[in-house]
């Protein structure tokens, strides 16, 4: 069963994780299949014919081994590395032997246990510590051009835009806090989707409608800007992130 502060327990599992594996923040952007591992992981690659298969992982009592589908591009490989060793380290006491992992969950997997692979990975290539700043830096860059937002963070932590976009969707109530209340990164609460709709804190995001004039934030009925006085008739409002007028050079 899930546990209280799910989100939390695994953030704490992963930074542990990087301490094992002699990882810090300052080496970003991470190649999980280059890293020396204190327990052997054995990784290769294999062509996999299944629709979807992405990855398999063995536990062992002496070695693992993680079998990565060599038809997906090496970004795909280094996430689908990552969720395989979430599987061996958080969830080897399972006694399951052998976790086979698609790019959906599949009905006779555990959405619980899954979660927590994908998030797991996502966590340690993407750390939301670094992750926070650049979505506010990048977002910040590209306001009038918020399409790039995706790509740019994609090449910066070179992982897939599909992560990037887990990431953004998975930390809204944490950039909330970040940029909308300025709490500092340490004093950050932690907490699942499942979590924030169980405390009825879903309305509470950065995400915002600006003038594609001045920036300033604005309301989506707004006919007009508060600040410069720009018509929305022919003027489509931005939808962002992360930006603020005072922000804006």
């Amino acid at each position: 069963m899930p546990m209280h502060n799910a989100k939390t327990n695994l953030y704490e599992h992963v930074s542990h994780l990087r301490d094992q594996l002699h990882v810090t923040l300052a080496s970003y952007p991470l190649s999980l299949t280059s890293l020396q591992f204190r327990h052997p992981v054995q990784i290769e690659r294999r062509s996999f014919q299944t629709p979807g298969f992405c990855a398999l992982a063995f536990a062992g009592e002496k070695s693992d081994t993680i079998v990565l589908n060599a038809n997906r591009n090496s970004l795909e490989q280094n996430f689908d590395c990552g969720h395989e060793l979430i599987h061996l380290t958080k969830h080897r006491n399972l006694k399951q032997g052998c976790f086979n992992c698609f790019d959906k969950t599949q009905p006779t997997q555990n959405p619980f246990i899954e979660w927590e692979a994908n998030e797991g990975a996502a966590e340690l290539l993407v750390p939301y510590q670094l992750f926070l700043p650049a979505l506010r830096e990048t977002s910040n860059i590209y306001c009038r051009n918020p399409q790039k937002i995706k790509s740019a963070l994609a090449d910066r932590f070179r992982v897939t835009p599909t992560v990037i976009e887990y990431r953004i969707r998975s930390l809204v109530y944490e950039f909330y806090q970040y940029d909308i209340l300025g709490t500092a990164i340490s004093q950050i609460a932690l907490l699942s989707q499942n979590e924030i709709k169980q405390r009825h804190l879903s309305h509470l995001n950065a995400f915002s409608y600006y003038c594609p004039d001045c920036l300033f934030p604005t309301d989506s009925a707004a006919v007009c800007c508060p600040h410069c006085g720009t018509n929305f008739q022919h003027n489509t409002l931005l939808y962002g992130l992360g930006y603020r007028h005072e922000n804006i050079n």
